[in-house]
């Protein structure tokens, strides 16, 4: 690379990765934090990455491409592949707590042999389907299993492995009050304020999930790719992560790979009575392109016409809305349509403040 590719590289992608390292240190992940900061303070001896990364077209932090976690996936897949021994000998569960210069030398000379590999991975945006985001979804299923009493047919846009659309597998404690399942592989506890979720039977009959670039964890590439971007040092996380893919598989849950305005005209093509039909979307909404949007929110609107007393269609969402803190749950219940808040919640649900009674 010539000086000022250099300098690009330093101006782009430096900066996302500091901004990138503050949003994994206040999510609890110092490794990933620490690995940021160091890969903004270096540049790879892989001459093709760093062509790579200083020649990004368009924005490169989390906003858009999230470049940072690309290349912290591409680093964490390589060191949970046991390919490159010394690597995986300082990587989550045995790191240290400070990263020096010793590591990076270490990291360092893993992508300059395995750079076309890290390249490949490179082209895959992160998707971590953070099954703490039924933290938010669960309580909203079970007011609306209180209020109609009637079986369940989910649709998730944007559902990259499927794993929320497994969510009444999960147990769960919120406050005093425990859900779901005995035979639960784990239980989801958030920091819990406000008032607990009715106790109510959930029903689901139907799950089907769409997004752009499906992951299928039923096969060891699809569930290895998901794995890589869940950041190492949480183990906690990472457990989790691997029963719901076990949970999804043996379920059969299948993810469509559709652009989610078309995928949801077919779905809700043709509604049934004595149904709940509940569409929603986690951290994906404002991913989707302006036109997508407005062609979803007319859909529902258009469809919601056609709800009534014995057929209710729910839009819920758990996105951001430029508010704090963390993100909002709203929800929308036709016949009627009206958007209502539920509920705040943190980025991979680990707090929930509900308002609704």
């Amino acid at each position: 690379m010539n000086n000022s590719q250099i300098l690009a590289r330093h101006a782009k992608f430096n900066q996302a990765c500091e901004m990138q390292a503050e949003a994994c240190a206040a999510l609890g992940s110092p490794f990933t934090a620490q690995l940021c900061t160091l890969m903004a303070k270096h540049h790879f001896s892989a001459a093709k990455i760093e062509e790579k990364l200083a020649n990004w077209p368009g924005d490169v932090t989390y906003r858009t491409h999230s470049v940072p976690l690309r290349m912290c996936g591409a680093l964490n897949s390589l060191a949970r592949s046991g390919q490159a021994p010394a690597l995986t000998a300082l990587y989550p569960p045995h790191h240290a707590k400070k990263l020096d210069a010793a590591f990076w030398q270490v990291l360092d000379r893993a992508v300059v042999e395995f750079e076309e590999q890290i390249l490949t991975q490179l082209e895959f945006a992160p998707q971590t389907n953070e099954v703490r985001r039924a933290n938010g979804l669960m309580p909203a299923l079970l007011h609306l299993s209180a209020a109609f009493d009637r079986p369940i047919k989910l649709y998730e846009m944007g559902a990259s492995a499927g794993l929320n659309l497994v969510l009444d597998q999960f147990a769960y404690q919120f406050a005093d009050e425990h859900y779901g399942p005995q035979s639960a592989p784990f239980t989801l506890q958030p920091d819990w304020q406000g008032p607990t979720p009715p106790h109510a039977n959930i029903d689901i009959v139907h799950r089907a999930g769409c997004d752009l670039n499906p992951l299928d964890v039923s096969t060891r590439d699809g569930k290895e790719r998901l794995m890589s971007y869940i950041w190492p040092d949480q183990m906690e996380r990472v457990e989790r992560t691997e029963h719901a893919i076990e949970l999804a598989t043996h379920l059969g849950v299948k993810v469509d790979k559709r652009d989610a305005a078309t995928w949801l005209k077919h779905q809700l093509a043709s509604m049934t009575p004595g149904h709940l039909h509940v569409v929603y979307n986690t951290v994906a909404f404002q991913y989707f392109p302006t036109e997508a949007q407005n062609e979803i929110r007319a859909l529902l609107v258009e469809k919601g016409r056609t709800a009534n007393p014995n057929m209710q269609l729910v839009w819920l969402q758990i996105e951001a809305d430029n508010k704090a803190p963390g993100f909002a749950i709203t929800q929308q219940v036709w016949p009627g349509g009206d958007m209502v808040e539920l509920a705040r919640i943190d980025a991979h649900g680990r707090w929930v403040t509900w308002h609704q009674a």
